[in-house]
């Protein structure tokens, strides 16, 4: 039997472009459009918003939550290049154009 797949595209963020209240936040699972925690280690998923409505229910909603205005706005890049999910992890890729906060 021949079994096909299809990938799934998701960018892969380090958490060091995060402020550190959200590195906390990420972890929540009841964090606005959250999808999972990885098992070992510190990572978080999260679904994009993919029309309007969707992003401006979840930009209030991060807001309500405590999310910081700086990941609030790496979600609305993803959004706008209309990637579908997001990897926050400690050992995760760079942002080309935007300088880390941490180490």
């Amino acid at each position: 039997m021949q079994m096909k797949f299809e990938g799934m595209i998701f960018a892969d963020i380090s958490t060091s472009y995060l402020e550190e209240p959200d590195l906390k936040l990420i972890q929540d699972q009841a964090a606005p459009n959250h999808l999972a925690n990885h098992d070992h280690g510190f990572a978080a998923f999260f679904w994009v918003p993919s029309t309007l409505e969707e992003w401006t229910q979840f930009d209030e909603a991060a807001k309500q939550f405590g999310f910081s205005r700086r990941f609030i706005e790496i979600m609305k890049e993803l959004y706008n290049r209309k990637i579908p999910r997001v990897c926050f992890d400690a050992s995760g890729g760079d942002i080309e154009g935007l300088d880390p906060l941490q180490k």
